[in-house]
């Protein structure tokens, strides 16, 4: 089993890899533009967090792991400053966050949405932490690194106001992160229903 350096530098290294395929594969341009279509920073952003985040996941199951408790803040770092960052987007009117100023940025994000989204996923994944659940069962599978794509599509369709070019691509960049945890685990495997004895 690898440990945790090695599963996030594992997740990173499946970022890079599906960003340079994106750009041989679509023709990229110095704008930002890959070919047809343009994929925001937001979007890569999420992403990455999200590969890098889901490298880790499938052991929040194991007995003691940190991931438990530092997965939730950072889980809930991450929807909150997709809140922020749609907040100050519709506040300012501009299309990225690179065209807003700091003072701009200030003003327009909306801190109590904020705040309660923060608080209500540090609250509930530090609730999870007290499931026992059996390590390397359902959470090493195949279905688990569907449920967790879908997972950060959902959210991104709700708390942020994407193309559906940046939501593919965050769904592509969230699976192979947590497929790499499974990849270096040696557990690619479906779903199983447990067989009694």
């Amino acid at each position: 089993m690898a440990g945790w350096r090695i599963h996030v530098a594992a997740g990173l290294g499946a970022v890079v890899a599906t960003l340079f395929f994106l750009m041989w594969l679509l023709d990229s341009t110095p704008a930002g533009d890959i070919g047809f279509f343009s994929i925001s920073l937001e979007a890569l952003v999420i992403g990455s967090l999200a590969a890098m985040l889901g490298s880790l996941l499938p052991d929040v199951d194991l007995k003691g792991t940190k991931v438990r408790y530092v997965g939730g803040p950072i889980l809930g770092g991450i929807l909150a400053g997709m809140v922020a960052i749609n907040g100050i987007l519709a506040g300012t009117g501009r299309s990225s966050i690179l065209d807003v100023t700091p003072r701009e940025m200030i003003l327009h994000i909306e801190w109590p949405r904020v705040a309660v989204i923060y608080m209500a996923v540090v609250v509930i994944s530090l609730g999870i932490g007290f499931i026992p659940f059996t390590h390397r069962k359902r959470l090493h599978s195949v279905i688990a690194a569907g449920a967790y794509a879908l997972f950060w599509a959902v959210m991104t369709i709700v708390l942020m106001n994407l193309t559906f070019i940046d939501v593919v691509v965050i769904i592509i960049l969230s699976y192979l992160g947590y497929m790499t945890h499974l990849v270096l685990d040696g557990q690619v495997k479906t779903w199983k229903r447990p067989t009694r004895k």
